[in-house]
Order: C-alpha cells, then structure tokens, then sequence
C-alpha cells in the first residue's frame, strides 16, 4: 500500500493528557476504518507516553494501520511507529534524517509554504483547511482554492487538516489532498467507530 493510500483517514488523539481516552479513541477510530492515528499527547509524561504509543502500535498492526507520533522522535523509534510528525519549532526534518532513526518524517505546513522542511518530508499535513473551533490564534484558514494551489506545490503526499468532518471530506480530495486528518470529528463524537466509519465511507465515495 502506498504511503498516501495509509494517511487516507488520520485520527488525531484528543491530546488533553488522557491516555485512557487517547486509546480508547484509536481503538475506535481503528475499528471504524481509519487508516493511521496521530498520537498527539504533548502533556503527558515519558513514561504514559511510551506505554500510550506501544498500545496504539499493537492495535494498529492488527487493523494493518499507520502510526505517528508528534516531536518525540526517540519514542517514536523506540515504540516501532511509522512516523515522527514534526512542526516548525520542532526538529527538522533534514536534521532527523542525519540521525537514522527508522522513521518517516511528517511535516506541518502552513501558508507561507517552509520548502526546504517540506522538501525532507516524507509527508506534509497542510492547514487549517478550514475554520478549526477554539484556536483563536491558529493562521487563517487556507479555503479550497488556497489549499488546491498550495498543494500543486508539494511532491509529497499532504494530508489536510483542521474543521474537516463527514460532509466536508470528500471537497478536501477534490482540492487535491491525498488524505485528510481529523480531531473533533471524532473525540467528540459519542461513537467514535461510527464517526470514523461515516468519513471513511464519504472518502471512498470520492472519485479517485
């Protein structure tokens, strides 16, 4: 499978320091058909974190999904993820291919797009595609047309994030995204299988 196929449905964790419900909310996600999760629980101590990621790796071999882990490179490598996703005051990662851990190097791009981190990507989640609820200082949101010439740019695959749920998924393939990432659509909901089992379903819909 393609790397862009595994990051069709990204899951975020909650990333409130919970890591009963950061689990809970990968096993569900998982079972509703995402295809990776995004570990993003920056609170939480190394140890909780460690146990957190070696959880969600055993339940995502099982459903054959894909697995990243925000900053914590080492973590990540020591847990056997896919990936390490990375932000512009994090490592780059340029620096964390030097170091020859066994992992992918995602990349959070914003508008101005940062060529030379993207460049040494593996992958790019590009936001926020849309307005993202309770991220008051977050940039503006790049809307459709942005986002699509935006993405022209990029080799790599890109993942679109922020306030995308089931009825806006499908618009973010047509603007030239590879995969798209979600956070409340999910944590949020009461049944985050069925949630991710309602995005998945409007994804496969969209024509290739």
């Amino acid at each position: 499978m393609s790397l862009a196929s595994r990051l069709r449905l990204v899951v975020l964790t909650p990333g409130r320091g919970d890591a009963g419900k950061a689990l809970r909310v990968a096993e569900g996600a998982l079972a509703g058909g995402a295809t990776a999760i995004w570990i993003r629980e920056r609170s939480l101590a190394a140890p909780a974190l460690c146990a957190l990621a070696r959880a969600v790796a055993a339940l995502a071999r099982r459903a054959g999904a894909f697995v990243m882990l925000s900053r914590e490179a080492e973590i990540a490598a020591q847990e056997g993820l896919d990936a390490v996703h990375l932000g512009f005051r994090d490592e780059a990662p340029a620096a964390l291919r030097r170091r020859g851990l066994p992992l992918l190097a995602g990349f959070s791009a914003h508008d101005p797009l940062d060529g030379a981190a993207i460049a040494a990507a593996d992958y790019v989640t590009l936001s926020p595609l849309f307005p993202t609820p309770g991220k008051h200082l977050a940039p503006a949101p790049l809307g459709l047309a942005r986002f699509q010439q935006l993405r022209a740019a990029i080799e790599v695959p890109v993942v679109a994030l922020g306030g995308i749920d089931a009825e806006s998924a499908a618009s973010a393939l047509a603007a030239g995204a590879d995969g798209v990432a979600v956070l409340r659509a999910v944590c949020d909901a009461s049944d985050p299988a069925a949630a991710a089992r309602a995005l998945r379903a409007r994804l496969d819909e969209a024509p290739a």
